[in-house]
């Protein structure tokens, strides 16, 4: 979940997946840029092998 507090915390409240909160990050990033035109510059780092990560939508054409 986004945390309620600010909505730069991601919280693993029911046994999520990393892949699940990344969708998570992801999906948070689109809906910002779909309602305000603003793309989020991401601060997290991904640790263990994403290199067969598939993102969901790419931001920088818009």
């Amino acid at each position: 979940m986004i945390g309620a507090r600010h909505a730069n915390f991601l919280l693993n409240v029911r046994g999520a997946t990393a892949s699940d909160i990344r969708r998570l990050a992801e999906h948070a990033s689109r809906q910002v840029h779909d309602r305000f035109g603003v793309q989020l510059e991401e601060e997290a780092l991904y640790l263990g092998d994403w290199s067969q990560w598939q993102t969901t939508g790419d931001l920088s054409h818009s």
